[in-house]
């Protein structure tokens, strides 16, 4: 399989490869993309067979969903069924951060007075994920 040696970033769309030799008559190949729960075909295009070579390709759209699932592409003999290689990649999405600031544990929000100790957590999902955290202080003078 060829096309996300680099890893992808969601949004875009790749243009993948997977090409099996060697099966006599030439391999069926089938694509799947693991999602939450099940594996979900997709369809393939610029099938070709020539001799004993099978070639697939599949346009790939990514989203941040799905990193870490994995594509599979599937090579089946059609005499022999039960004769099949299978060829999986973990997908690496790289995607923007999204950020939530989280009351300290342990804090109520409802129940916050002048003077008292109050901290935070910032939680950022990201792939890769962030190199540093900044928290800053807005400061209003004047209504």
């Amino acid at each position: 399989m060829t096309g996300l040696e680099d890893g992808v970033d969601a949004g875009s769309s790749y243009e993948v490869s997977c090409r099996a030799h060697g099966s006599h008559p030439p391999a069926i190949l089938t694509w799947d993309l693991q999602r939450e729960y099940d594996w979900h075909p997709l369809t393939g295009f610029q099938e070709r067979q020539r001799g004993m070579v099978s070639e697939s390709k599949v346009l790939l759209t990514v989203h941040r969903r799905d990193h870490s699932k994995k594509l599979s592409c599937t090579a089946t003999n059609p005499s022999e069924p039960r004769y099949r290689l299978s060829n999986t990649t973990r997908l690496i999405v790289r995607y923007a951060p999204i950020a939530r600031l989280v009351l300290g544990w342990g804090l109520d929000g409802a129940n916050i007075t002048e003077g008292m100790d109050v901290y935070f957590t910032c939680v950022v999902d990201a792939v890769p994920p962030p190199s540093s955290i900044r928290f800053y202080k807005q400061v209003n003078i004047g209504l």
